[in-house]
Protein backbone atom coordinates (compact mmCIF):
# COMPACT_ATOMS: atom_id res chain seq x y z
CA UNK A 1 0.00 0.00 0.00
CA UNK A 2 1.03 3.76 -0.61
CA UNK A 3 2.85 5.34 2.44
CA UNK A 4 -0.63 7.73 2.77
CA UNK A 5 -3.32 8.07 0.54
CA UNK A 6 -5.63 10.87 -1.66
CA UNK A 7 -7.53 12.18 2.21
CA UNK A 8 -3.97 11.98 3.90
CA UNK A 9 -1.85 13.60 0.85
CA UNK A 10 -4.74 15.80 0.78
CA UNK A 11 -4.76 16.46 4.59
CA UNK A 12 -1.13 17.19 4.45
CA UNK A 13 -1.33 19.92 1.75
CA UNK A 14 -3.41 21.87 3.79
CA UNK A 15 -1.61 21.62 7.04
CA UNK A 16 1.85 22.66 4.95
CA UNK A 17 -0.23 25.46 3.29
CA UNK A 18 -1.75 26.60 6.50
CA UNK A 19 1.84 26.61 8.02
CA UNK A 20 3.44 28.71 5.15
CA UNK A 21 0.43 31.12 5.64
CA UNK A 22 0.71 31.20 9.59
CA UNK A 23 4.62 32.01 8.70
CA UNK A 24 3.46 34.68 6.34
CA UNK A 25 1.08 36.12 8.66
CA UNK A 26 3.65 36.15 11.57
CA UNK A 27 6.26 37.66 9.80
CA UNK A 28 3.69 40.54 8.45
CA UNK A 29 2.69 40.90 11.89
CA UNK A 30 6.62 40.93 13.51
CA UNK A 31 7.30 43.39 10.49
CA UNK A 32 4.27 45.62 11.53
CA UNK A 33 5.07 45.73 15.61
CA UNK A 34 8.80 46.66 14.47
CA UNK A 35 7.36 49.91 12.09
CA UNK A 36 5.02 50.58 15.02
CA UNK A 37 7.62 50.56 17.86
CA UNK A 38 10.28 52.88 15.76
CA UNK A 39 7.68 55.45 15.08
CA UNK A 40 6.72 55.18 18.71
CA UNK A 41 9.73 55.53 19.96
CA UNK A 42 10.60 58.27 17.19
CA UNK A 43 7.32 60.01 18.59
CA UNK A 44 8.44 59.76 22.54
CA UNK A 45 11.97 60.88 21.60
CA UNK A 46 10.86 64.30 19.89
CA UNK A 47 9.08 67.06 21.52
CA UNK A 48 5.31 67.32 20.54
CA UNK A 49 5.11 70.94 19.51
CA UNK A 50 1.43 71.30 19.95
CA UNK A 51 0.96 72.96 23.54
CA UNK A 52 -1.82 70.86 25.75
CA UNK A 53 -2.80 68.56 22.65
CA UNK A 54 -4.89 66.44 24.36
CA UNK A 55 -7.23 69.56 25.65
CA UNK A 56 -6.63 68.40 29.57
CA UNK A 57 -4.84 71.83 30.75
CA UNK A 58 -7.91 74.38 31.27
CA UNK A 59 -8.41 78.15 31.97
CA UNK A 60 -9.96 79.16 34.30
CA UNK A 61 -13.30 80.20 32.26
CA UNK A 62 -12.80 75.97 31.42
CA UNK A 63 -11.43 76.71 28.43
CA UNK A 64 -8.63 74.65 26.75
CA UNK A 65 -4.92 76.34 27.25
CA UNK A 66 -2.90 77.73 24.34
CA UNK A 67 -5.90 77.40 22.14
CA UNK A 68 -7.85 80.20 20.83
CA UNK A 69 -11.71 79.68 19.08
CA UNK A 70 -12.71 81.94 15.91
CA UNK A 71 -15.48 82.78 14.52
CA UNK A 72 -15.59 83.24 10.18
CA UNK A 73 -18.78 84.20 8.66
CA UNK A 74 -19.90 83.56 5.27
CA UNK A 75 -21.61 85.87 2.80
CA UNK A 76 -24.43 86.80 3.85
CA UNK A 77 -23.59 86.20 7.25
CA UNK A 78 -25.52 84.32 8.68
CA UNK A 79 -27.33 83.70 12.89
CA UNK A 80 -24.71 81.42 13.22
CA UNK A 81 -25.48 79.41 16.76
CA UNK A 82 -21.92 77.88 18.13
CA UNK A 83 -20.39 76.32 21.20
CA UNK A 84 -16.76 76.14 21.97
CA UNK A 85 -16.06 73.74 24.95
CA UNK A 86 -14.40 70.93 26.39
CA UNK A 87 -16.08 67.23 25.21
CA UNK A 88 -16.40 64.27 27.22
CA UNK A 89 -15.03 61.78 27.15
CA UNK A 90 -11.81 62.18 24.70
CA UNK A 91 -10.27 59.69 22.88
CA UNK A 92 -7.65 58.67 25.93
CA UNK A 93 -9.26 60.50 28.87
CA UNK A 94 -11.90 62.77 30.13
CA UNK A 95 -11.15 65.95 27.60
CA UNK A 96 -11.38 66.73 23.87
CA UNK A 97 -11.92 70.02 21.87
CA UNK A 98 -15.74 70.05 21.13
CA UNK A 99 -17.66 72.36 18.32
CA UNK A 100 -21.14 72.81 18.06
CA UNK A 101 -23.18 74.04 15.63
CA UNK A 102 -26.67 74.19 16.21
CA UNK A 103 -28.19 75.87 12.78
CA UNK A 104 -27.22 75.10 9.63
CA UNK A 105 -24.42 77.71 8.08
CA UNK A 106 -23.83 79.66 5.24
CA UNK A 107 -20.80 78.41 2.77
CA UNK A 108 -17.65 79.98 3.68
CA UNK A 109 -18.93 80.25 7.34
CA UNK A 110 -16.60 78.24 9.83
CA UNK A 111 -16.14 77.69 13.63
CA UNK A 112 -12.16 76.77 14.87
CA UNK A 113 -10.14 76.37 17.70
CA UNK A 114 -6.72 77.18 16.69
CA UNK A 115 -2.96 77.47 17.75
CA UNK A 116 -0.03 79.59 16.42
CA UNK A 117 3.58 77.46 15.86
CA UNK A 118 6.72 79.04 14.86
CA UNK A 119 8.13 76.60 11.62
CA UNK A 120 12.10 76.24 11.15
CA UNK A 121 13.39 76.45 7.52
CA UNK A 122 14.61 73.54 6.17
CA UNK A 123 12.70 71.03 8.04
CA UNK A 124 9.69 68.55 7.71
CA UNK A 125 7.45 68.20 9.63
CA UNK A 126 4.92 64.96 11.10
CA UNK A 127 1.02 65.69 11.86
CA UNK A 128 -1.29 63.56 13.00
CA UNK A 129 -4.81 64.44 14.81
CA UNK A 130 -8.01 62.69 15.73
CA UNK A 131 -11.54 63.84 14.59
CA UNK A 132 -14.70 62.33 16.23
CA UNK A 133 -17.92 63.65 13.98
CA UNK A 134 -20.25 63.29 17.35
CA UNK A 135 -23.12 64.69 14.78
CA UNK A 136 -23.38 64.74 11.57
CA UNK A 137 -23.70 67.46 9.48
CA UNK A 138 -21.84 70.68 8.66
CA UNK A 139 -18.13 70.00 6.86
CA UNK A 140 -15.53 68.81 9.86
CA UNK A 141 -12.13 69.01 9.09
CA UNK A 142 -8.27 69.95 9.82
CA UNK A 143 -6.58 72.74 8.31
CA UNK A 144 -2.64 73.92 8.38
CA UNK A 145 -2.84 77.47 7.54
CA UNK A 146 1.03 79.36 6.66
CA UNK A 147 1.80 82.59 7.33
CA UNK A 148 4.55 84.79 6.55
CA UNK A 149 6.85 87.14 8.78
CA UNK A 150 3.97 89.83 8.49
CA UNK A 151 1.57 87.27 9.74
CA UNK A 152 -0.15 87.20 6.19
CA UNK A 153 -1.59 84.13 4.64
CA UNK A 154 1.07 82.14 2.76
CA UNK A 155 -0.59 78.85 1.64
CA UNK A 156 -2.84 75.79 3.20
CA UNK A 157 -2.64 72.10 3.33
CA UNK A 158 -5.15 70.11 3.61
CA UNK A 159 -5.22 66.78 6.24
CA UNK A 160 -6.04 63.19 4.70
CA UNK A 161 -7.89 60.77 6.70
CA UNK A 162 -6.24 57.10 7.83
CA UNK A 163 -7.50 54.24 8.80
CA UNK A 164 -10.28 53.35 10.43
CA UNK A 165 -12.56 54.69 12.69
CA UNK A 166 -12.38 53.22 16.25
CA UNK A 167 -13.98 54.70 19.87
CA UNK A 168 -15.64 56.61 17.31
CA UNK A 169 -12.35 58.64 16.50
CA UNK A 170 -10.69 58.38 13.20
CA UNK A 171 -6.79 59.49 12.22
CA UNK A 172 -6.00 62.72 9.81
CA UNK A 173 -2.02 62.89 8.92
CA UNK A 174 0.51 64.30 7.00
CA UNK A 175 3.91 65.50 6.17
CA UNK A 176 5.03 68.63 4.90
CA UNK A 177 8.15 70.90 4.18
CA UNK A 178 7.04 74.93 4.90
CA UNK A 179 8.20 77.21 1.85
CA UNK A 180 11.11 79.97 2.75
CA UNK A 181 7.84 82.38 2.99
CA UNK A 182 6.08 79.95 5.51
CA UNK A 183 7.05 81.34 8.91
CA UNK A 184 4.48 79.89 10.64
CA UNK A 185 1.84 77.78 10.95
CA UNK A 186 -1.94 77.60 11.93
CA UNK A 187 -3.53 74.64 13.17
CA UNK A 188 -7.24 74.89 12.15
CA UNK A 189 -9.82 72.34 14.34
CA UNK A 190 -12.82 73.26 12.44
CA UNK A 191 -16.82 72.89 11.25
CA UNK A 192 -17.81 74.79 8.41
CA UNK A 193 -19.98 75.13 5.58
CA UNK A 194 -23.71 74.12 4.87
CA UNK A 195 -24.52 72.17 7.60
CA UNK A 196 -25.01 71.53 11.52
CA UNK A 197 -23.54 69.33 13.73
CA UNK A 198 -20.96 68.27 16.61
CA UNK A 199 -17.43 67.47 16.55
CA UNK A 200 -14.55 66.45 18.85
CA UNK A 201 -10.93 66.85 18.14
CA UNK A 202 -8.21 65.23 20.15
CA UNK A 203 -4.42 64.23 20.79
CA UNK A 204 -2.94 66.69 18.16
CA UNK A 205 0.55 65.95 17.31
CA UNK A 206 3.13 67.72 15.46
CA UNK A 207 6.93 66.69 15.45
CA UNK A 208 10.29 67.56 13.44
CA UNK A 209 11.38 64.51 11.04
CA UNK A 210 15.02 64.20 11.09
CA UNK A 211 16.62 65.11 8.06
CA UNK A 212 17.87 62.37 5.46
Amino acid sequence: SPLYNTSHRTSFRKTLVKQVFDMKFIAKSLALCAVMSVLCAFAEENENLVKNPSFTEKNENGMPKYWGTRLRQGHPAPDMKYTFGIGTPGRTDDSAAEISVSNPIKCGALAEYYQLIQLKPDTEYYFMAYINVVSHGAYVNICLDFLNSKMQHAGALGTKATGEIKDGYYTVEGTFKPKPEQKYLSISLRIQDLGQGIARFDDILLIELPNP
